[in-house]
């Protein structure tokens, strides 16, 4: 225990020893131990860089060699009408073309024939007066064309031009024109060119046989086309 003179009381070593503290904190000599700072770990998704050249990022074949890429044939998109045609369909000598429309027309001429003799090959439903019209009229007409004599493609164009065009030609449903644009259309499909029909209860009629001629022109080969009269 000591003995202070100011005060004349006695000091515990308790009390002496929590004054001392106080007055080193005061001065700042001793502190409180410094608190760790948690540290907030991240959690970051990797993103990969962007390959910043477009070739790099190709398919790679065995030992890094790279896979060929396609390259376009020369004048593709930009050659004449008959190089494209001659992709989409094998094309055809002028003589060959000609004998494909005349079998066309010998068949057309043979439905046309038979649906009136038996009832087949029908088109639509007849009409009251479609088996008069077409019995009397029409039969002596397509089986004269169907004889046809042309041994061109122009002479051929030509005859059917008249046969379409002519104001007596008709486009019923059960008409011989009819048949006939029907059985060019099939020439059409089994090239895999273009087929122009009407709509379903639509009739067909002269323009039809304009579209479907141009389709016609580009089955020729360019060689038979420029050597042909139609050319010219």
């Amino acid at each position: 225990m000591k003995h202070t003179a100011d005060n004349n009381t006695l000091e515990t070593p308790e009390k002496s020893v929590a004054a001392r503290r106080e007055e080193l904190l005061k001065k700042g000599f001793i502190g409180g131990a410094p608190k760790k700072k948690e540290s907030k770990v991240i959690a970051t998704e990797t993103v990969p860089e962007k390959l910043a050249h477009p070739t790099l990022s190709r398919p790679m074949g065995p030992k890094a060699r790279k896979l060929p890429s396609k390259k376009a044939r020369f004048g593709q998109g930009q050659g004449t009408f008959f190089s494209q045609v001659e992709e989409a369909v094998p094309l055809q000598s002028e003589d060959k073309l000609v004998s494909r429309l005349k079998e066309a027309i010998l068949e057309a001429q043979r439905k046309y024939h038979e649906h009136y003799l038996h009832g087949t090959y029908p088109r639509e439903e007849n009409g009251w007066f479609s088996l008069l019209r077409h019995r009397l009229f029409g039969q002596e007409k397509a089986e004269s064309f169907s004889n046809i004599k042309a041994s061109t493609l122009l002479q051929m164009i030509e005859n059917l031009d008249n046969l379409f065009n002519d104001p007596n030609t008709r486009y019923q449903f059960h008409s011989f024109a009819s048949y006939l644009l029907d059985e060019f259309n099939v020439l059409l499909k089994q090239e895999s060119l273009s087929v122009k029909k009407p709509r379903a209860g639509e009739h067909y009629n002269a323009s039809y046989w304009l579209e479907i001629r141009n389709e016609l022109n580009g089955l020729l080969t360019e060689e038979a086309y420029m050597k042909s009269e139609y050319c010219g």
